[in-house]
């Protein structure tokens, strides 16, 4: 069909673009809040990360004194990790 209409086409051309790449539309007005948005979800989760990994180090050094209890009262490694 190009073909039929070669001088009336031409000049005449088209892009390809992902939808986050258009200049038209709701996409192009909500990349700044979505990625606010993400950076915002990406803080937290290193802090719920931080937290979390605070938590586990203060309840191994809680137990720390009962395994080793457990080490000089004879325990086997083994047994020790099936109480982790």
């Amino acid at each position: 069909m190009g073909e039929e209409d070669a001088d009336s086409n031409q000049g005449i051309g088209a892009t390809v673009l992902p939808v986050w790449q258009s200049h038209f539309g709701t996409q192009a007005m909500l990349l700044t809040p979505v990625s606010i948005l993400m950076g915002t979800g990406g803080v937290v989760l290193l802090i719920v990360c931080a937290n979390l990994a605070n938590l586990l180090l203060a309840r191994a050094m809680g137990r720390q004194h009962e395994f080793g209890i457990r080490l000089a009262l004879g325990a086997k490694p083994w047994r020790l990790m099936a109480q982790l």
